[in-house]
């Protein structure tokens, strides 16, 4: 129930403050023309140009290459790390102060779109090293729960390949638990900060999820598939008006309007980790005693 309960209250309090949302909407369209600049040079669905054919005297021969060489691969994953770093300074600014907003509101302050962006900007460093962290504990979390499927799909690939299917059917059902408790513990940390003022607050959520596990699953996957409906919406409809096209203005013209929902999907992560770090930290009142005197 706690994770329903979260999450309904994530809902209501972004339809009763859509304020709010100015804030991560300003950041995803401050990224929209630096991924765009990055991407101009990958179609937005890649065709199918992965064979070419060479003819040596009555001999075709086939080959199989890629659509960008190495050169420009490794030069659009450094530019993508460069997006990806100014993302994450952006973005760390917006959840501080989503969470923050989310903390006044419910303990009845009032708060100002200025006031909250000032003090996320102050905050930033120490929510891009949370963030970090407990990015790098999920990974490490998720390789140590699912490297028992790991293990089967190398030995099958050593020498008994019906081990392999067995692997990926472990993980498979192993995946979804373990993701949706390090999608929780991620999406709590920030407001765990913000609540508590200090940087092991953000930290205890790792045993303060434990504790609620089936529950902590529950949010995470319910939070994961609500980002994931609200991020496929742009790029089914982006895909198919520029289906093929590169350059600088559809994907310019696509990242614009994947902003919105981006600022939705983080104003979810960031109030919805809120809501369901009060309900990990709610205090559950004992049942009272009665004497009953005949």
């Amino acid at each position: 129930m706690g994770a329903i309960d979260a999450f309904g209250k994530t809902i209501d309090f972004i339809a009763k403050n859509p304020k709010i949302l100015v804030i991560p909407l300003i950041f995803a369209f401050l990224i929209a023309p630096i991924n765009a600049y990055i991407l101009k040079d990958v179609p937005l669905m890649m065709p199918q140009e992965l064979q070419t054919f060479e003819k040596e005297g009555s001999v075709i021969i086939e080959e199989h290459g890629m659509t960008m060489d190495m050169e420009g691969m490794m030069d659009l994953i450094r530019k993508a790390s460069i997006s990806a770093l100014i993302e994450l300074v952006l973005m760390s600014i917006a959840l501080y102060a989503l969470a923050k907003g989310a903390f006044l509101v419910v303990n009845g302050s009032e708060f100002t779109l200025s006031a909250l962006l000032t003090e996320g900007t102050k905050k930033m460093p120490a929510v891009v090293l949370i963030r970090i962290v407990m990015n790098l504990f999920g990974a490490l979390l998720a390789l140590v729960f699912l490297s028992p499927g790991i293990i089967l799909i190398g030995a099958g690939v050593l020498g008994t390949p019906a081990l392999i299917g067995l692997g990926a059917l472990v993980i498979v059902v192993l995946s979804i638990p373990v993701l949706g408790y390090i999608f929780t513990i991620i999406s709590t940390a920030v407001p765990a900060y913000v609540v508590g003022e200090d940087i092991s607050s953000a930290f205890s959520v790792i045993g303060l999820a434990w504790k609620k596990k089936l529950s902590s699953i529950g949010f995470g996957l319910l939070l994961a598939l609500a980002i994931v409906l609200i991020s496929i919406i742009p790029a089914s409809f982006g895909g198919i008006a520029f289906l093929g096209s590169s350059g600088f203005a559809p994907q310019l013209v696509l990242q614009l309007l994947s902003a919105p929902f981006q600022a939705l999907s983080i104003a979810l992560q960031a109030i919805g980790g809120f809501m369901f770090y009060s309900e990990l930290t709610k205090v559950e009142e004992p049942l009272e005693e009665f004497d009953l005197e005949f």
